[in-house]
């Protein structure tokens, strides 16, 4: 039955359920009993009789608020409600709740309004519980399906195995050591009891767990466990569920891996031992280098320094004294050529040849102690005596030569001015000797705490990276009179043709002064 009948059907309905395992009642507008057959009447544990005229709410309390709402529903929408399941315990069976299917129809008048409510009453208990057994079977054997495992089991709540899957015989391991007992009581003799502490802290706290442990009922291998604690659902705890694999075989791998892990770990402690070794040796070795190095550097500016010491004092010698006598020479000639007879007009030529060239000695003798150490650069400062020899240079090799100069102090220290003018000699000399420029330009400059000077010229240019330039001996000597000052020199092409050399030399403030 589907759907509403009329009233006068049911007296056949009455006919058709009074042998039937299936209970019967009907309710007048107000939800009282006007009719219940005896199946019902004894479900609900009262005679038929005390049935009639009283409410459901009067007869069994305890399922009155879920009927009487779905009853109130159908005289109100004349609608059949189809399915309904009650659970509530009765007079016939107290303290059991049992499971009762409700189908209701309403019964309408000729007038086709609803003026009672048939109830069609079916006791479901045995087919509810068969479902729910159901449900567990399907629930568990998902949870087996999601731990993955060689065997399965599970405990109640006293933490006893009450299951066990039935494979395990071929991993050894017997149904009948764990059915009924507590894990602590199947394990063999060998067993170290500790092996199970993580296992049991997780079992008596009531918590899901995954672990690897040895084997406790067969010596020599390991499994991995996985348990999921069981609740009804009022929160009662019921037992475990889990799943156990066997990975002996991966322990072993794992084993052996690690075995020549640890070997390999050894040979790279060794070699890694032996290079600390070269390494160290290496240090060692460029550590003496370095001394070396710093010896030579040493023994250079000693040299350079002696070096300049020796052109000064032969400068000295050239000036103080073979100058001195040459033009003394050149005096006594003189007077002897202007005190001889206009007749011997042959020797007055030859002394006045002896003299010119007396003279010209006496000038080349001034000029070459000028440049082993020129004194004006003491006395009168690095431009002055740039400018002067630019001016010589000049004037020797038709070679115009122009002198920028912007904030440049007179007195520099002697090392750095010394070194800034032997650059500046040795760069002229190059551009004169392998440039073939017409013109050069050279610009000194004091900006903040540093001193730049900077060469250029429109020659043919060198390539300042090639090996014959780079260990040429008139850049190297620039670079270690530059080292002595800790000063930098760089070269930069100018096009279309020529270089351009950048030195730059840090100088304190006082020697700004």
């Amino acid at each position: 039955m589907h759907g509403n009948f009329r009233e006068h059907h049911f007296d056949g309905l009455i006919d058709m359920f009074a042998q039937a395992p299936i209970g019967l009642c009907c309710f007048d507008s107000a939800l009282k009993f006007v009719f219940i057959n005896d199946y019902l009447a004894a479900i609900n544990g009262i005679s038929a009789e005390d049935h009639l005229g009283r409410s459901i709410g009067e007869v069994i309390p305890d399922v009155a608020a879920g009927v009487e709402e779905q009853l109130h529903q159908v005289l109100e929408t004349g609608e059949p409600i189809i399915g309904g399941v009650v659970d509530a315990e009765t007079p016939a069976h107290p303290g059991r709740i049992r499971s009762f299917q409700h189908h209701y129809y309403a019964l309408k008048s000729e007038a086709g309004t609803v003026s009672r409510v048939a109830c069609v009453v079916k006791e479901v208990t045995a087919e509810k519980r068969a479902e729910e057994d159901l449900r567990i079977s399907e629930e568990r054997f998902r949870d087996f399906s999601e731990l993955g495992s060689d065997w399965l089991w599970e405990m109640d709540e006293n933490l006893r195995f009450n299951f066990i899957s039935p494979d395990t015989n071929r991993l050894g391991v017997k149904k009948e050591v764990f059915i009924g007992h507590a894990l602590e009581e199947a394990r063999h003799d060998d067993c170290n009891l500790s092996d199970l502490d993580e296992e049991m802290q997780a079992l008596n706290s009531r918590k899901p767990y995954r672990l690897e442990r040895p084997q406790i009922s067969v010596p020599g291998r390991w499994l991995h466990i996985s348990g999921k604690p069981l609740f009804s659902n009022s929160g009662t705890f019921l037992g475990y569920r889990g799943a156990t694999s066997d990975i002996t075989e991966r322990k072993r791998g794992e084993a052996a891996l690690q075995k020549a892990r640890d070997e390999l770990e050894s040979r790279i402690n060794e070699r890694t031992a032996e290079l600390r070794e070269t390494n160290e040796t290496l240090k060692n070795e460029i550590a003496e280098r370095e001394i070396a190095v710093g010896a030579l550097h040493s023994l250079s500016a000693r040299l350079i320094s002696a070096q300049e010491d020796e052109r000064s004092r032969i400068a000295r010698e050239l000036h103080d004294d073979f100058n001195q006598r040459l033009a003394l020479l050149a005096v006594d000639l003189e007077r002897f050529h202007d005190g001889l007879p206009e007749t011997q007009e042959n020797l007055a030529d030859g002394l006045a040849f002896l003299l010119r060239r007396t003279k010209e000695l006496s000038s080349d003798v001034h000029r070459l102690s000028h440049q082993l150490h020129p004194s004006v650069l003491q006395h009168l400062g690095l431009v002055v005596a740039a400018r002067s020899f630019c001016k010589e240079i000049s004037e020797q090799h038709d070679i115009h030569i122009e002198l920028v100069h912007h904030e440049v102090p007179r007195s520099l220290p002697n090392d750095i001015a010394l070194c800034l003018y032997r650059i500046i000699q040795e760069a002229l000399r190059n551009i004169i000797k392998h440039s073939g420029a017409k013109s050069a330009r050279i610009e000194i400059t004091t900006m903040e705490s540093e001193l730049s000077l900077h060469i250029s010229d429109n020659g043919i240019g060198f390539d300042p990276e090639s090996d014959r330039t780079r260990h040429g001996l008139g850049l190297l000597s620039m670079r270690e009179r530059l080292r002595q000052v800790d000063g930098t020199i760089s070269f930069m092409r100018i096009e279309p043709t020529g270089i351009r050399m950048d030195v730059r030399i840090p100088i304190s403030e006082s020697s700004q002064q």
